[in-house]
């Protein structure tokens, strides 16, 4: 089996989030606080690595405060 691997580690850090925040709470306040819909987030969460399309700056940032982890962990190393 080929495991599709991801730019970017955000949904790792969901799946680690504290049982009552998960993707709807991320995505619900992402639009409220921060004009993120879902589907730009849902596009952000499964670019692939051979994808050429970066997630901006302060779009990454917001999602790394949101999961409470530094930025760079958002960026997939293996």
């Amino acid at each position: 089996m080929v495991k599709r691997k991801f730019k970017y580690a955000i949904n790792h850090y969901l799946s680690i989030q504290p049982r009552p925040v998960h993707i709807g709470t991320v995505a619900r306040i992402l639009l409220r606080d921060h004009n993120i819909p879902h589907d730009t987030f849902d596009q952000d969460r499964f670019l692939r690595e051979e994808d050429s399309d970066e997630i901006p700056a302060d779009r990454l940032e917001v999602y790394a405060q949101l999961l409470d982890v530094p930025v760079d962990l958002l960026y997939q190393k293996d």
